[in-house]
């Protein structure tokens, strides 16, 4: 995985695997385990271990400027709800679009069935507008951002 997505992942992780990850997925001695779990145990916020923890997987797999980068990334995009710092362009033809069909076009989606059911489901944004019409057509322009779910996104060339 791309270090962004490496992150997002560890991020989405259910609260109580924190530990089995530090063990199983880190190269934090125990020691440093046992400390961190006190401090989950004392209250701290999960989501501030989760970040240590995601940090240090990306670190492994990738290198501490992606680390820091993907970490940056998140919180960008997740805590502050702005635009990622690097979307893929992806050119299409200037016509009128089913919506769903331009959606697997660019990649954001597997099918266009997935991409009718996002739609319905409220997670298709275009230039940071929801759009629930299954039926709409779209002409795309230049700049424009499609967005499917929290973390896919592409701009249109």
């Amino acid at each position: 995985d791309t270090p962004n997505d490496m992150f997002g992942k560890v991020m989405s992780l259910k609260d109580e695997l924190i530990i089995q990850y530090f063990i199983l997925a880190t190269d934090l001695s125990m020691t440093e385990i046992k400390k961190i779990e006190e401090k989950l145990a004392s209250g701290s916020n999960p989501r501030d271990i989760k970040v240590k923890l995601a940090k240090e997987i990306v670190k492994i797999y990738h290198s501490d400027e992606a680390s820091e980068d993907a970490y940056q990334n998140f919180q960008k995009v997740f805590v502050n709800k702005e635009l990622p710092s690097q979307i893929d362009e992806v050119e299409v033809l200037d016509k009128n679009w089913p919506l769903a069909e331009l959606l697997h076009f660019t990649n954001l989606v597997s099918s266009k069935t997935e991409g009718r059911r996002m739609i319905d489901q409220g997670g298709v944004k275009i230039d940071g507008a929801v759009i629930g019409d299954r039926e709409a057509c779209i002409r795309p322009k230049s700049g424009m951002i499609l967005q499917v779910g929290k973390r896919k996104f592409v701009k249109i060339k």
